[in-house]
């Protein structure tokens, strides 16, 4: 023991007591393994290391005589019968020959009885020496014996069981932090990677699984694809999930949506949350199987009760949108807060932005920048776009356009479209960083191409106006047609300009007020002037100044500037509306404030007129 630690040059962790009661057989290496506790699994890792350091990484024998396993598991079957091993047990007990443990001092019974058949046969085939050293680790039927227990899984590595192979490689794998400061890890860890190599080789689908894993880690998607293939047609939960993965990313395979879904819902029907959420998104999308918003909701629901991040958001998403379920802002921020508060970054952004806008939960900004900053450190696209609009406007923290346009940048080079245009528009302007109009373009254009309709109606001003581009005005008329299409309001009143004057275009009245029309269904104040104008000068509609006025009104009260101006000369001359001069001046007050020299020339009139009246009246 003293020579094990003094070769090692770590102290050992102290040994945590497993309890009475073992897990079953039946269960995963990695449950079984989370089972022992973090301090007994990084023990237990630690003397594998040193004992696979100390017998120089042996050479590790693959079992392939297949006739041999066969007579000794036949032997090895009917002793353990005798014996009372549990293993045996479990198994004719399945076909309804024997009756469980009458009671636990029964069952403890028949935990010994297997321990000590297990060692008794651990010499004749590395499963028993395998299955010795669980009974040795977890103190089944013998007691814990961790040192012991960690020769024995050696043994069984050796002799070439697959189980013990990747048991070895996931003790390795899951304690690579706290053994990596142990001398040669590296290669310890090399032959565990031998070992898991091994035992994907023999055909163990949980190792064809994780070797799949590691296959991908190092980008080589046609191997990786190939155990992720092996490892689901054996039925391995993981290996589904994965392998449809593979189908649905077109990583290592050709691209297949509907194959994704159907090795989603294999691996989800065994209870697998990250594909009952995987399944439960294709659903909801239609992606590779037919639409099915109920069924998607009912798998979106069976991960999140196992407390899947990545569910719980998708089912915020849907109830704040009201797909498949009636729309519920309040249990939407809920899910949202509970994926993030696990540190899922699209959670964290979501429901930031949420706390920023007080939907659904009670405002509060301090706590919207601290999930936005969060999801930032994992460099979310959307989390960075968002705390740049933020910093730009003073929303929540101090304004810094010179962080804003950084943040801007860094989402934009991850392809957000909204960023791309955002940090083009800041390129052109040189705000918040120096201006580059050459630069400014190419970020448009790439938001362009994800056919963003803020970045057309950009681009479409900057072909206009000439600046960045050589001016183009057909290219600007088609940038802002590609935008009005989409809805965008600026872009749809832009376009009714050019359409009603022909330049650019041919004219066509009509097709100009329904573009107007369609941007002052959507409040845009320029649009409801332009619309006033064309009723009180009778362009392409009925010529009608009471409708005017009020289109005029509306923009006015939006903070418009000329249209501030022109009802301001409405309330002062009277007729269209009744006169109000104190309303008047207020409006002309408002267009002055933003700099339009009419409405202060019209100001200083009524001054004027004003001075006159008391000069007059003065005695």
């Amino acid at each position: 023991m003293k020579r094990f630690i003094f070769l090692c040059g770590l102290a050992m962790p102290s040994v945590a007591s497993v309890g009475t009661e073992f897990p079953s057989g039946l269960l995963h290496v990695n449950d079984k393994l989370n089972y022992l506790g973090k301090r007994n699994n990084e023990y237990f890792a630690f003397t594998l290391v040193s004992k696979i350091r100390l017998t120089g990484c042996p050479p590790i024998i693959v079992d392939n005589d297949e006739q041999f396993s066969k007579q000794v598991h036949c032997n090895v079957f009917k002793d353990g019968l005798r014996r009372g091993d549990l293993h045996c047990i479990r198994l004719v007990r399945k076909r309804g020959r024997i009756t469980c443990p009458r009671s636990r001092s029964e069952a403890d019974q028949y935990r010994r009885d297997a321990a000590n058949f297990y060692k008794f046969c651990a010499n004749e085939h590395p499963y028993y020496a395998r299955k010795f050293s669980e009974c040795l680790l977890f103190g089944k039927g013998v007691q814990q014996n961790i040192i012991l227990a960690a020769d024995y899984l050696l043994t069984a590595v050796l002799g070439g069981d697959p189980v013990a192979q990747y048991m070895c490689y996931k003790v390795l794998e899951q304690n690579a932090k706290y053994c990596m400061r142990m001398p040669d890890f590296y290669l310890v860890f090399a032959y565990g990677l031998k070992c898991l190599n091994n035992s994907a080789d023999q055909g163990y689908a949980p190792a064809q699984n994780a070797f799949g894993l590691y296959l991908r880690e190092a980008r080589r998607f046609p191997d990786a694809a190939h155990y992720f293939k092996l490892s689901a047609y054996k039925g391995d939960v993981d290996g589904q999930f994965n392998y449809g993965l593979c189908f649905r990313d077109g990583k290592g395979i050709a691209k297949n949506l509907s194959r994704a879904a159907r090795y989603f819902q294999l691996s989800a029907y065994q209870g697998n949350a990250e594909a009952q959420c995987e399944f439960g998104v294709s659903l909801m999308k239609g992606e590779g199987i037919a639409q099915n918003r109920e069924e998607a909701i009912r798998y979106l629901r069976l991960s999140v009760d196992q407390k899947y991040a990545d569910a719980q958001y998708n089912y915020g998403v849907c109830l704040m949108n009201g797909m498949g379920v009636s729309k519920d802002l309040s249990l939407a921020a809920h899910y949202f807060q509970l994926s993030a508060d696990q540190g899922f970054a699209p959670a964290q952004c979501q429901f930031g932005v949420l706390l920023m806008k007080g939907e659904g939960i009670a405002q509060n900004r301090e706590e919207a920048i601290r999930y936005l900053r969060l999801s930032v450190d994992q460099n979310n696209a959307n989390a960075q776009y968002n705390l740049g609009i933020y910093l730009m406007d003073g929303q929540g923290v101090p304004q810094d356009l010179g962080l804003a346009a950084h943040l801007f940048q860094l989402s934009a080079d991850q392809g957000n479209a909204d960023a791309q245009c955002t940090f083009g528009v800041l390129l052109m302007k040189g705000e918040g960083i120096a201006q580059n109009r050459k630069e400014a373009i190419r970020y448009l254009r790439l938001s362009v191409d994800q056919n963003n309709a803020n970045a057309q109606y950009n681009l479409g001003i900057y072909f206009r106006d000439g600046h960045g581009v050589p001016q183009d005005i057909g290219k600007a008329i088609h940038y802002f047609k590609l935008s009005a299409d989409q809805g965008y309001a600026i872009a749809q009143c832009e376009l009714s300009v050019f359409l009603m004057t022909g330049e650019g275009i041919a004219q066509n009245r009509e097709e100009a007020i329904r573009y107007l029309m369609l941007s002052v269904d959507q409040n845009n104040a320029n649009a409801q002037y332009n619309y006033g104008m064309y009723l009180i000068n009778g362009i392409g509609v009925q010529r009608n100044p009471i409708r005017a006025a009020q289109f005029f009104k509306r923009s006015a009260d939006q903070g418009f500037a000329p249209a501030q101006r022109l009802f301001g000369v409405f309330l002062m001359v009277g007729g269209i509306v009744d006169t109000r001069m104190d309303e008047a001046v207020r409006y002309f007050i408002l267009a002055a404030a933003q700099g339009d020299a009419d409405a202060t020339m019209y100001l200083g009139t009524i001054g004027y007129m004003m001075m006159r009246v008391i000069r007059r009246d003065v005695p």
